[in-house]
């Protein structure tokens, strides 16, 4: 987040009001942000790995969590779901 305030020139404080004050968060967006680069990421063909690593997250149980959290299925159900239920 501070990175982020540091681009836009703000302070985080000054960031997490601005986005308060659309209704969000600065998790929210990451979050969002995550979640779109998965779909993108697990389209591909990479590893389960490669996509965690991708995302950030240390562990791929951890992105296991969050797919089942954004698409109510396990990474691979999912792009089972993207072929076509092939």
């Amino acid at each position: 987040m501070e990175t982020l305030a540091d681009e836009l020139h703000m302070t985080s404080r000054t960031l997490r009001r601005r986005l308060a004050e659309q209704g969000t968060t600065f998790r929210q967006l990451q979050e969002e942000v995550r979640e779109a680069l998965a779909d993108e990421l697990l389209a591909t063909g990479l590893t389960l790995e490669q996509v965690a690593e991708a995302l950030g997250y240390g562990e791929v149980s951890n992105f296991i969590r969050a797919c089942r959290r954004w698409k109510g299925a396990t990474p691979h159900q999912y792009r089972r779901q993207l072929r076509g239920g092939r």
